[in-house]
């Protein structure tokens, strides 16, 4: 899912490389990947982006942890692979479903 790469890839262009984030600095990171996902969706012309956005949040959100996103936006950061995060990478499946949801 390329899609949610540029997503996380541009959410973290807003953090410095370091070990650990304040609880803030996640919740930035995340609410980032939201917005991007939406920004994204709207230079593309997706009517849908918005629902598939709020889809794919909900299902980070519930799914990873602090722990989790940190390392999305230390691997982002450094110029890896976020996809590299196990569970990331699980909820693939869950998130291509949110096209599905939405008509996509």
């Amino acid at each position: 899912m390329k899609y949610l790469a540029v997503i996380v890839l541009i959410a973290s262009t807003t953090f410095s490389a370091h070990a650990n984030y304040t609880k803030e600095q996640l919740d930035e990171f995340k609410d980032s990947i939201k917005q991007g996902c939406i920004e994204r969706g709207k230079v593309r012309k997706d009517e849908n982006a918005v629902s598939f956005c709020n889809c794919m949040d909900n299902i980070l959100r519930t799914n990873l942890t602090d722990n989790h996103f940190e390392e999305m936006a230390t691997l982002a950061l450094t110029g890896k692979d976020p996809f590299q995060v196990p569970s990331l990478k699980a909820l693939m499946p869950q998130i291509a479903m949110c096209k599905k949801d939405v008509g996509a």
